[in-house]
């Protein structure tokens, strides 16, 4: 498994693969998006494939959402319980404080990987007149592939 995965836009008229950037693994992009390709291949990137994963992040964005306010009830709650010891206490706030600062973090890591997708979508949707209707002047293609343009070379060989 590749530990990145590059976004690259090809001039509908052929030419060079035009790198965009590449993302690690650890990268939320990374994980919503990288069921789109195989290993060592280039694949043709479609709407729908940023759309699935841009509503994919949304849902996650709702699950931090909820599980941050289920934390913030747990520590009002914890408030009011005077039977427990106050270190006890203290322990499972300090630890629910932390969860919630983990899942403010993935929430904004989230939504600026949906608007990151959002300006992909952008690019597809840019056309230009090409005879008397629109199309598309660019494809947006995503790969484990080191270079695409590389590969081409070697399959024209």
């Amino acid at each position: 498994m590749s530990a990145y995965i590059t976004f690259y836009i090809r001039s509908r008229s052929g030419g060079p693969y035009i790198e965009l950037e590449s993302f690690s693994r650890n990268s939320c992009i990374y994980r919503h998006i990288n069921d789109n390709v195989q290993y060592g291949t280039t694949r043709l990137l479609k709407m729908d494939d940023l759309r699935e994963a841009i509503d994919s992040m949304a849902a996650d964005i709702i699950y931090c959402k909820k599980h941050l306010a289920e934390c913030q009830a747990t520590i009002d709650f914890l408030q009011g319980v005077k039977e427990m010891d106050y270190n006890e206490r203290m322990d499972h706030y300090q630890s629910l404080k932390i969860d919630m600062q983990e899942l403010r973090e993935n929430i904004d890591e989230l939504q600026d990987s949906k608007d990151h997708l959002r300006t992909y979508m952008g690019i597809l949707g840019t056309h230009q007149w090409v005879g008397e209707d629109y199309a598309a002047a660019a494809d947006l293609y995503i790969s484990h592939e080191d270079d695409p343009n590389y590969q081409e070379e070697k399959e024209t060989e």
